[in-house]
């Protein structure tokens, strides 16, 4: 999702318009096709610019520009589908003229994003079975090494699985109490997975805690 479709806060010290807060406008705007959506974000896009620098020369100079800007308004929600469609030059390239600067920076930084993970593939594919080894092999920074000392509480780090698992299901509070984040750590390569479905942006999914088996474990 590009931007929401109601935002709250700007970046800046202006308040965003809610110009589409009515049920009905939003369903109007579910509506509305591509190229209709894109045309409209690009004006309300040009429009914010224009109000944030009048809002800057009245910061800097309040005497010779008396009046800030305007609220910024806010632009309308591109769904996840589109954006896979504009991902495609033969269909971008139909509706260029549209492509405004805040979307035409979130499909550059995809787009790179997507050429390291074929790079950092296509590097894997080339290497023999021990440097691939070597390349995914993970080594825990000596530094971070204390010493247990018998009776005295040592505190624990939280497992990479809990912070994938969390971004695609809510985790159960059990899940950190400290007997059972030691578990997550110990047991690791034991505990039962599955594999999610991308995120916005990803071409893969990763494989995160089953958290309904592991819920009968840990209560």
């Amino acid at each position: 999702m590009v931007q929401n479709i109601i935002m709250e806060d700007a970046p800046t010290p202006q308040r965003l318009r809610r110009t589409h807060s009515s049920p009905t406008v939003i369903e109007m705007l579910k509506k509305l096709s591509l190229a209709s959506i894109l045309r409209k974000n690009k004006k309300i896009e040009t429009a914010n610019d224009e109000r944030s620098l009048k809002t800057m020369a009245h910061v800097e100079d309040p005497a010779g520009h008396p009046q800030p800007g305007s609220e910024t308004a806010s632009l309308v929600t591109i769904d996840s589908a589109n954006m896979k469609l504009l991902r495609i030059p033969s269909y971008f390239s139909t509706l260029w003229e549209w492509i405004y600067l805040s979307l035409a920076q979130e499909l550059a930084e995809a787009e790179l994003k997507e050429k390291l993970k074929q790079k950092a593939a296509s590097n894997t594919d080339t290497q023999s079975p021990e440097e691939t080894l070597r390349t995914k092999r993970h080594c825990m920074d000596g530094s971070n090494l204390v010493e247990k000392v018998a009776g005295v509480y040592s505190p624990l780090e939280f497992a990479q699985s809990l912070f994938d698992t969390e971004l695609h299901v809510s985790v159960p509070l059990p899940f950190f109490l400290n007997k059972n984040l030691q578990i997550l750590i110990d047991e690791a390569s034991t505990l039962p997975t599955l594999k999610s479905n991308p995120l916005l942006g990803e071409s893969k999914g990763v494989y995160i805690l089953d958290i309904e088996k592991l819920a009968d474990h840990f209560g």
